[in-house]
């Protein structure tokens, strides 16, 4: 149990780390990238974005989490799992779908997968390792999910001083930079709290391997 506890947090810290930061960097950059795009009638809207985007941060945590209950052998309990949030994503999906549209849909997913896989797999997580969940989620998602968004609302404001016309290639370029500049800044700094000093020296070996400090 010990082993699987520290392995466990080592990854997830990285996981959500990432995870979080990305998907906070999309929710300032794909309006500006579809509209440059294809034009800014065919984005599919903020509430669809964040629904997808908090999909995703969700489904990292299951795909962790199923990871580790694949090396243990419990496969048997998570394919019915499966099985029962495909019901479910298809009852949803229609319900919500033909009142919302696409997002019904979106939102379909993400409420069956948080009522199947995501809480059956983390209750079998905590059991398997000895974790409380609040301790198998608060603390790897707290300093990110304090971090990054505060990083996408400051990249907000920040935007509307941007290069050109909105809705061209020149003004979002101009966001890209200035979101890799903020994330990583942001990134950073989440980096120097002791929480992360493992990354921090694993990073720093890394980098000294290769040669590039």
């Amino acid at each position: 149990k010990e082993m699987i506890r520290r392995h466990y947090e080592e990854v997830a810290k990285v996981v959500l780390f990432v995870s979080i930061g990305a998907n906070c960097a999309l929710a300032v950059t794909v309006e500006g990238f579809v509209s440059a795009w294809v034009g800014p009638e065919y984005f599919f809207g903020t509430p669809a974005l964040y629904a997808i985007l908090v999909f995703k941060s969700l489904f990292s945590i299951s795909l962790l989490n199923g990871s580790i209950l694949n090396a243990q052998g419990r496969v048997r309990r998570m394919a019915w799992i499966a099985c029962i949030e495909a019901i479910l994503h298809v009852v949803f999906a229609v319900w919500w779908g033909g009142m919302l549209g696409p997002l019904g849909i979106l939102l379909g997913g993400l409420v069956s997968h948080a009522l199947t896989a995501s809480i059956f797999n983390s209750l079998q997580v905590a059991s398997l390792a000895g974790f409380k969940l609040r301790d198998l989620y608060l603390r790897p998602i707290l300093l990110p999910i304090i971090g990054f968004p505060l990083a996408a609302f400051f990249v907000e404001r920040l935007k509307i001083f941007g290069f050109g016309e909105t809705g061209t290639w020149a003004s979002f370029l101009c966001d890209l930079l200035l979101v890799i500049v903020v994330f990583i800044s942001t990134a950073l700094v989440l980096m120097l709290h002791p929480y992360y000093a493992t990354l921090r020296n694993r990073i720093k070996g890394f980098c000294l391997s290769r040669e590039i400090l």
